[in-house]
C-alpha cells in the first residue's frame, strides 16, 4: 500500500503530470478532465445488420457474443449451428448470424500513471504505440490515464495516430485509483461508444489504494456493461500487505514495493467480462519488455472475434433473460451482451 505523505503537493503534481503539462485543462461534457485537443476524427464503418424486415419484427433482439476457451483465448471458428439461445428455459431459434473476424470495436485504453510507473513508461509508450497502429482501421479508440483519478486524454476517434500522440502526455506521479478509473471508462464507453462491440484494455502496475469503488461493485458493473476487459498487470503478482511505498515529491521510499501488482483483482475482472488477464515482469529493462509487447499482441489478436446473433422474443420475455450456450464446447467461456436498439 502506498502512503500519501504531502497530500496537497502530490495531488497538484499529479493533476499537472497527467495533463502532460499541456496547459489549462477544460472539462468534457461528462465532467472528466480532458487534455486540450481538436475535435476527434470519426470515420466509422457499418456494423453487420439483420435484414430490415427481420429487424422490424416486434421482439427482435441482437446479441454480441464472445467465446473463449478455458485459457481465455478467443474461439473464432464457430458456425451458427454451434449456438443455442434460451430465455426462461425456452429455446429460441437464431434468426440472424454474422461472424467475419473483423467486426469494428470501441476500445477504451486505461493506462496507470501512478508514481511507480515512472521507470516503465518509456517501454509502455513504445509498445502501446505499436499496438494502436496495428488496430483495425475502423476501430475507435479512447485513451485514459490515471493516478489518483482518471483523465480522458483522447475521446473516441478512428484517428489512431492522434491516440498515439496522446501517449506523449503520460507522466508518472501519485497513487493508484484503479477501480475508479475502470468504472469511469465503463461509464464513458456506455455513453459515447459508437459500436456495440466494446473492449476495455487496462495497463496497471500497482494495487488500488485510492478508489471509492469497491472491487465487487466493479465486477458487477463490468458484467452488466457487456464490455470485454483485457488487463495487463506489470510486476510481482504476490502482493504483501506489509509493503508500503512512501512518495515525497519525486522521491520514493521503499522502492522494492512499487513492483507489486494485484493479480487476484486483475484475474477476477478479466474472468467476469470474458476477457483475459496477463501478468508480466517489470518492463523497465529490455530483457523483460518483450513479455509486455507479447501480451498486447495477444490482445490485438483477440479483437474483432465476436459473433452477432439475432433472435425474436415473444411478448413478456425480457432480453436480459437470454442466455447463449455452445453444447459442443461445454468448457467455453461465453459472454453475451444485448445490443441497444439505437446502436449502429
Amino acid at each position: 500500500m502506498r502512503l500519501r505523505v504531502i497530500c496537497g503537493l502530490i495531488s497538484i503534481a499529479a493533476v499537472l503530470a497527467c495533463a502532460g503539462c499541456a496547459g489549462t485543462q477544460r472539462p468534457s461534457a461528462g465532467g472528466l478532465p480532458l487534455a486540450p485537443s481538436t475535435s476527434p476524427v470519426l470515420n466509422l464503418c457499418p456494423m453487420p445488420a439483420a435484414p430490415k424486415d427481420l429487424a422490424a419484427k416486434p421482439g427482435f433482439t441482437m446479441l454480441n457474443v464472445n467465446v473463449a476457451d478455458a485459457a481465455h483465448k478467443p474461439i473464432g471458428d464457430l458456425k451458427q449451428a454451434h449456438f443455442e439461445t434460451y430465455a426462461n428455459a425456452m429455446a429460441y431459434p437464431i434468426a440472424f448470424f454474422h461472424h467475419d473476424g473483423a467486426a469494428p470495436e470501441s476500445i477504451a485504453l486505461v493506462i496507470d500513471t501512478s508514481g511507480s510507473m515512472q521507470p516503465k513508461l518509456p517501454t509502455v509508450r513504445s509498445a502501446l504505440a505499436d499496438f494502436l497502429t496495428k488496430l483495425y482501421p475502423c476501430d475507435e479508440i479512447a485513451v485514459f490515464a490515471f493516478s489518483d483519478r482518471p483523465y480522458l486524454l483522447q475521446p473516441f476517434t478512428t484517428d489512431h495516430h492522434a491516440a498515439v500522440q496522446k501517449l506523449g502526455l503520460l507522466r508518472a506521479n501519485g497513487e493508484t485509483a484503479l477501480y475508479d478509473s475502470i468504472a469511469t471508462a465503463i461509464d464513458y464507453q456506455q455513453k459515447s461508444a459508437h459500436y456495440p462491440n466494446r473492449v476495455i484494455v487496462v495497463i496497471a502496475d500497482g494495487i488500488d489504494n485510492q478508489s471509492s469503488t469497491k472491487e465487487n461493485d466493479l465486477i458487477a458493473k463490468s458484467k452488466s456493461s457487456g464490455a470485454q476487459m483485457f488487463l495487463v498487470g506489470i510486476g510481482d503478482p504476490n502482493p504483501s500487505s506489509s509493503d508500503q511505498t512512501m512518495y515525497i515529491g519525486p522521491l520514493v521510499m521503499n522502492p522494492s514495493a512499487i513492483d507489486r501488482v494485484d493479480a487476484k483483482a486483475i484475474n477476477e475482472l478479466a474472468d467476469a467480462s470474458g476477457g483475459q488477464a496477463f501478468i508480466v515482469p517489470a518492463v523497465e529493462d529490455k530483457e523483460n519488455s518483450g513479455a509486455f509487447a507479447k501480451a498486447l499482441a495477444s490482445i490485438g489478436a483477440a479483437l474483432g472475434q465476436g459473433y452477432s446473433l439475432g433472435i425474436v422474443l415473444p411478448p413478456g420475455i425480457s432480453a436480459s433473460n437470454v442466455t447463449v450456450a455452445i453444447p459442443s464446447r461445454p468448457h467455453a467461456v461465453v459472454t453475451t451482451r444485448v445490443v441497444p436498439a439505437t446502436a449502429p
